[in-house]
């Protein structure tokens, strides 16, 4: 994200609180090793600077002493993007105060601070983002620690706004393509994609719908972000933990009208329509003028002045039109509006031939129960 502020925000001072040392960033065995190199060339590149400060977010003397020292220079803290995160999942029977304090402090214990330091010394904070996690709106066993910290950042972000009138942001991150907690544990990821739906989300995709949620945080101080498979998702409807995430998924279920598939025949006569290469091209290529202007079939959308918001769009508009998901990240790849197609096209005829199949089968499994009628 630091990368991504220099690039697109002009943003020429970043500060980054980590335990460990500049030294310890700079050795090769870092896991972290390679997302630094390509911050310092970017910085460099763009005449940025990148303090890297160690400190632990979970000690008050030293998050107070740093944000301090900061108020003193030319270039006081003035936004919070909180994203410390400790993942240790355990089931309730293994849950043990060392754990939750490790899991919970810091969640909660780092975020109070920061907000708690940037008060008393009245820092002129433009924004206070943390990021919590859509695992906090699922039902999952042995979560229930990590789901209390982001559950405690959205409670934060309310009383600052609500209470004290204050910035404030806590959002609930998707699986994001190459970073975060997903990224590192790759079994939550498969879970998730193939019980809930959820994809994966380019980065540059996330950031800008953040900064969209920055701008209207006085609307929505807790906003979620997802792309899913809205079929698959409501199929799991039970599994939801959240009342609102409920809401939203049936909501979302029923303008797309997947209950009604099956026996409209406005839906069937677009199923059997869509289903003509032409006219997917044709339907796709009208889409996608409406969000880029002119689009030509053959070239890569990217280079047609496609930006990271865009595919989301476009992503939505297949799923409502087509039933078809084609993930996030292979849009933001820049494929051609035929080459979508051929995606499209593809596997709705895999959705037919399966669907033919299965009838057919059902059909010889009804002829074969008169037959056994008929011998008794």
């Amino acid at each position: 994200m630091s990368r991504w502020m220099i690039e697109k925000r002009g943003v020429k001072h970043i500060a980054l609180m980590s335990r460990r040392t500049l030294v310890q960033l700079e050795q090769p065995s870092n896991p972290q090793y390679d997302d630094w190199l390509k911050l310092k060339r970017t910085a460099k590149q763009y005449n940025a600077h990148v303090d890297v400060v160690q400190a632990d977010v979970t000690n008050f003397q030293q998050v107070h002493d740093l944000i301090e020292r900061f108020q003193k220079t030319s270039y006081p803290i003035c936004g919070i993007i909180h994203s410390a995160v400790v993942a240790e999942d355990r089931t309730l029977g293994n849950l043990t105060q060392e754990h939750l304090s490790l899991v919970l402090s810091t969640k909660f214990r780092a975020a109070w601070y920061l907000h708690q330091a940037t008060q008393l010394l009245h820092a002129p904070i433009h924004f206070f983002i943390m990021f919590s996690s859509i695992r906090n709106h699922l039902l999952e066993v042995a979560s229930a620690g990590y789901n209390a910290g982001n559950q405690f950042l959205d409670a934060l972000a309310h009383y600052r706004f609500e209470k004290l009138n204050l910035r404030a942001l806590s959002i609930s991150l998707p699986a994001v393509s190459g970073a975060g907690m997903f990224h590192r544990h790759k079994e939550m990821l498969s879970t998730l994609k193939v019980t809930q739906g959820f994809e994966l989300m380019p980065t540059v995709t996330i950031f800008e719908i953040i900064k969209c949620f920055h701008q209207t945080q006085r609307i929505c101080p807790c906003p979620v972000i997802f792309a899913v498979n809205w079929q698959i998702l409501h199929r799991n409807y039970p599994t939801l933990a959240t009342s609102y995430l409920r809401k939203v998924v049936h909501q979302r279920y029923k303008e797309m009208k997947f209950d009604h598939i099956s026996s409209s025949g406005k839906n069937n006569s677009t199923k059997s329509s869509m289903n003509k290469k032409e006219t997917i091209i044709e339907r796709t290529q009208s889409a996608v003028a409406r969000l880029l202007g002119a689009a030509s079939v053959d070239r890569s959308l990217v280079s047609q002045g496609m930006d990271s918001l865009a595919p989301v769009s476009l992503y939505n508009w297949l799923g409502l039109e087509t039933g078809i998901y084609i993930p996030l990240v292979d849009l933001l790849q820049g494929l051609s509006i035929e080459t979508i197609a051929t995606i499209i096209y593809n596997k709705l005829n895999e959705k037919e031939q399966t669907t033919s199949s299965a009838i057919k089968e059902y059909d010889s499994d009804f002829d074969l129960i008169n037959e056994n009628e008929v011998q008794l």
